[in-house]
C-alpha cells in the first residue's frame, strides 16, 4: 500500500541511506553487519527502563523486516548471488507483548492521579482521555484543539491525524486552551516548557511508587489502559485504530481478547435451531 511504502521509505532514510551500513556493497554484506545494525537501534541511555528497551527492540524488528524484504527483492532480481549476509539474522523475541502491569484498574488510576503533581496530573489525564502517545501530547499546540468541532490534531510516529474526542476530553482540552493561543504548548511542565521523556520519567516513577503501584508501570501504560477501555466499551477496532493512530492489525492482535465477552453476548442472542 502507499502508506506502507511511505513508512518504509522513512525507515530507510533514517537507517540505511547515506550511512556506513548503507554503503556496504550487497555482495560484501555480512551477517555481523546486519546484527550490528540491528543492535545499534536498541542502545539506551542510563535513564531508560525496561519498557523503553522493549519498544526499541519492537521498532528494530519492524526495521529488520523492511530491510530483509528489500534484500530479498535484490536477491530475486539477481543483484546479489546469495542471501547468506542476512538470512540467519533473527528478530528480537517476545518484544511485541505488553507487560502484565500495562493495564491500570480504575482504583489504580485514581491513586496515581492523587499522587501526581498538578502538571503531571494534566499529562496523565490527557493520556487517559485521548489514548494518545505521550510524545504526541507533548507536541500539542493550543491551535491543535478545535473547540467548534471538538477535534484534536496530533503529530507523531504515524504522521498527522485529526480525530474526534469525547465530551469529557473536549471540556478538559478547552480549559487548557483557554489561556493559550497559536503555537503555545497545550500541555506544559511546572517550569512552563514542553514535556519530554526526560521531564516526565522521574516524577512519574515517583508518583507510581507513592501510589503503591507495581514499580514497572510506565507512562505508556496509560495509552494501553485507554485503548483497552475503548475496546471493552464496544468501540469498533477500526475506529479505535483511527483515533489512537495505530493499525487494526495491532488492535486485533493485542486487544482482540478484550472483545470476546461482547461477541459472546451477541452470539448468545442468535438462535441456531
Amino acid at each position: 500500500r502507499t502508506s506502507t511504502a511511505k513508512d518504509v521509505e522513512g525507515r530507510f532514510r533514517r537507517l540505511v541511506y547515506r550511512t556506513a551500513f548503507g554503503r556496504i556493497p550487497l555482495d560484501r554484506l555480512k551477517t555481523t553487519d546486519v546484527r550490528r545494525w540491528l543492535a545499534d537501534q536498541t542502545k539506551q541511555d542510563e535513564d531508560s527502563d525496561e519498557e523503553d528497551l522493549r519498544r526499541a527492540k519492537d521498532s528494530a524488528n519492524r526495521n529488520l523486516a523492511s530491510l530483509k524484504a528489500a534484500l530479498n527483492r535484490a536477491l530475486s532480481d539477481r543483484l546479489v548471488a546469495t542471501d547468506s549476509g542476512w538470512k540467519t539474522v533473527r528478530a528480537f523475541e517476545r518484544v511485541s507483548a505488553r507487560r502484565k502491569n500495562a493495564f491500570l484498574s480504575m482504583a489504580a488510576r485514581h491513586r496515581l492521579l492523587e499522587k501526581c503533581d498538578d502538571d503531571l496530573r494534566v499529562l496523565v489525564e490527557a493520556m487517559l482521555l485521548t489514548g494518545a502517545r505521550p510524545g504526541e501530547l507533548a507536541m500539542l499546540n493550543a491551535s491543535d484543539f478545535d473547540r467548534k468541532f471538538g477535534s484534536l490534531t496530533l503529530r507523531g510516529k504515524t504522521g498527522e491525524r485529526t480525530v474526534a474526542v469525547s465530551t469529557a476530553a473536549a471540556e478538559f482540552l478547552s480549559n487548557l486552551a483557554r489561556s493559550r493561543i497559536g503555537n503555545a504548548p497545550l500541555l506544559i511542565t511546572s517550569t512552563g516548557g514542553r514535556w519530554n521523556k526526560d521531564s516526565w520519567k522521574k516524577p512519574f516513577k515517583e508518583a507510581v511508587i507513592a501510589a503503591e503501584l507495581p514499580p514497572d508501570v510506565v507512562l505508556y501504560a496509560l495509552r494501553h489502559t485507554a485503548i483497552s477501555e475503548m475496546i471493552m466499551s464496544g468501540m469498533d477496532s477500526f475506529v479505535v485504530a483511527k483515533v489512537t493512530g495505530t493499525s487494526v492489525q495491532m488492535i486485533e492482535s493485542n486487544y482482540g481478547h478484550l472483545s470476546h465477552d461482547k461477541v459472546r453476548d451477541r452470539l448468545d442472542s442468535v438462535r441456531m435451531f
